[in-house]
């Protein structure tokens, strides 16, 4: 049962990283990239990096939470995999700073 746990980690890993590969600019990877101009690498920048910014704080919202005794694990969506709850927040976050930053940088009139 291991060695399936293994297989599947190893598999997860390598389709992540041909994904990260293939989808991201290569700016964001390695350097200059010929199929992504320099706005959109700068949107992608940004939102990423607003992402990750909002996902830090969620994450010590949540400790903060627990140190105080302060939340309900129970009663939460899926109490078994709060990991799932994070996802979401991660997707919601991405996708409300995604809409934010392109509209920032959009023309206007």
């Amino acid at each position: 049962m291991k060695i399936i746990g293994l297989i599947c980690v190893f598999v997860f890993a390598s389709l992540w990283g041909i994904g990260i590969k293939m989808l991201l600019p290569k700016d964001m990877i390695e350097g200059n990239n010929s199929k992504i101009d320099e706005r959109t690498s700068k949107i992608l920048l940004e939102v990423f990096s607003n992402t990750l910014v909002w996902v830090v704080y969620a994450l010590l919202m949540s400790i903060i939470l627990k140190i105080f005794n302060l939340g309900n694990p129970e009663r939460a969506i899926i109490p078994n995999y709060p990991e799932v709850s994070y996802l979401l927040i991660i997707i919601v976050i991405f996708i409300m700073s995604l809409l934010y930053t392109k509209n920032k940088y959009s023309a206007k009139g």
